[in-house]
């Protein structure tokens, strides 16, 4: 029993040391940041925040609505650091929205931005997530498999999450947010990011979902450096 005991703390261990490994060998440039980096950390749509964007911890995320990873992230990553740093304004997260992983991913996301013009983005995004994975990806389903955002779903979907749908269906329609996903599919090209999810931790690039021991380890080291220079 205590072999085995001590075989469990070990593993969890080696675990989270290879999650950190991963996530700093996909940091960005360590050197100062040029003043085009620093933009990228700018509020593009507070709708699409949480928390103050005073917070001395500015964290983006790129994601694809239909990204198996960006839906466990949200799970096992995102939702921890909500309760740890962003309600106690530590932290502020804003979500950038990209479609390439699957043909439903920009009517997703079309939807998602329509969603949050009634301030309904966050529970859309967080059921469509817990759903995705939940009903599909759990289930060992690809991306491409999943069509709870074909057009004959995706009204339903929306009207689940308590939209007016008349005016969310105007704006899906007019096709009002097919320039700002693909301006942040540019972005990410710029910033050589390649996959979903990727983290833009006060101006460091990390790619991937590494364990939330990881995201805690860089999030608390960027607070003590704040700390330090108060």
């Amino acid at each position: 029993m205590k072999q085995a005991t001590i075989a469990i703390i070990v593993t969890a261990i080696l675990v989270i040391l290879g999650g950190w490994a991963y996530f700093s060998a996909s940091r960005g440039p360590v050197e100062p940041l040029s003043e085009a980096q620093q933009r990228v950390l700018d509020v593009q749509d507070d709708r699409l925040t949480k928390s103050s964007p005073d917070a001395p911890v500015k964290m983006v995320e790129y994601a694809d609505i239909l990204c198996p990873y960006c839906a466990k992230a949200h799970e096992d990553v995102i939702a921890p650091i909500e309760d740890d740093y962003i309600a106690k304004d530590q932290l502020h997260y804003e979500v950038r929205l990209i479609a390439t992983i699957a043909p439903d991913s920009e009517r997703a996301a079309e939807g998602a931005y329509c969603a949050a013009e009634q301030n309904k983005f966050w529970p859309y995004l967080d059921k469509a997530y817990a759903d995705s994975w939940n009903n599909h990806y759990s289930q060992n389903e690809s991306p491409q498999d999943v069509e709870m955002f074909g057009a004959d779903k995706i009204v339903a979907f929306a009207d689940s999450v308590g939209v007016n749908l008349p005016q969310w269906q105007k704006c899906m329609d007019d096709g009002e947010y097919k320039a700002a996903i693909a301006a942040n599919q540019a972005k990410m090209s710029e910033l050589q990011a390649y996959g979903t999810p990727h983290f833009i931790i006060n101006g460091a690039n990390y790619n991937g979902a590494p364990p939330y021991a990881s995201f805690k380890a860089v999030i608390d080291a960027e607070l003590n450096k704040v700390e330090a220079n108060r």
